[in-house]
């Protein structure tokens, strides 16, 4: 994917050469500088949902993570949870119930 140069002049995002450049350099994915690019050349954060294919509350979650200095904060992040439930069956009990071997 080639991203377009933008026309808006005076934004504090560099522009899309750079942007071109971060991810030719492997710094950040190409999914992570559509999303910047479409948004600020755009300013229209209900379209660019649309445009991405995700919802409202996706996007200002992204937007509140956004760092203008560190661009890999537009970058996914794990789904993971933190805390994962461990088996509360014993060790005895489930012996019993799935037998020897």
């Amino acid at each position: 994917m080639y991203i377009q140069p933008t026309t808006t002049y005076g934004s504090f995002i560099p522009g899309s050469e750079y942007i071109r450049s971060l991810v030719r350099q492997g710094t950040i994915s190409a999914a992570a500088a559509r999303r910047l690019n479409h948004y600020y050349r755009h300013k229209n954060a209900r379209l660019t949902c649309w445009y991405l294919g995700i919802s409202p509350q996706t996007f200002y979650r992204w937007k509140r993570r956004f760092d203008p200095y560190d661009l890999r904060s537009l970058e996914e992040e794990s789904r993971r949870p933190l805390h994962v439930r461990q088996a509360e069956t014993p060790g005895a009990v489930r012996e019993r119930i799935l037998g020897p071997g």
